[in-house]
């Protein structure tokens, strides 16, 4: 983990890749969650313990909301042009040809839309960011406590 000039923190992922990561406020954190899952929780109590129903694919999208955010830049992040429709985005984003199949790096091109596109194809990638922004936080709170104790 090294710092960056700008508002993130650089993790390795791989041998070969990183992202550029930032904490998520917890303003931010607390709209999310409301937008997929609304202000209140259905809890079910069965002798005497509670049981939370948990709807995956709103889980799945809060998950990716979060790392929307959260994701600004990678170095060597690569990932494949599976259909047409890839070959069509890809193509326009990184303004240069590619076919179904190549592989290609994401650097520098972390748009909302290449986001919406690709993180839902990158689960591995998405539990990774998701646990460093949350690393993240709670080092912010442990510096934010240590002043407070000066």
């Amino acid at each position: 983990m090294r710092l960056s000039s700008t508002e993130g923190t650089w993790f390795p992922f791989n041998q070969d890749c990183e992202f550029l990561i930032r904490p998520i406020p917890s303003g931010l954190d607390k709209e999310l969650y409301i937008k997929h899952f609304g202000r209140t929780q259905k809890i079910r109590r069965k002798k005497g313990m509670e049981i939370i129903d948990l709807d995956l694919e709103k889980t799945s999208a809060l998950a990716i909301d979060r790392v929307t955010y959260a994701l600004l830049e990678s170095k060597n992040a690569e990932i494949p042009a599976i259909s047409e429709e890839d070959v069509t985005f890809y193509g326009a984003v990184l303004v240069r040809e590619i076919a179904k199949g190549d592989y290609f790096k994401l650097d520098g091109h972390w748009t909302p839309d290449v986001k919406a596109r690709a993180l839902p194809l990158l689960p591995n990638v998405v539990q990774f960011v998701v646990e460093k922004a949350n690393q993240l936080i709670g080092k912010s709170r442990e510096e934010e406590d240590e002043e407070g104790k000066d």
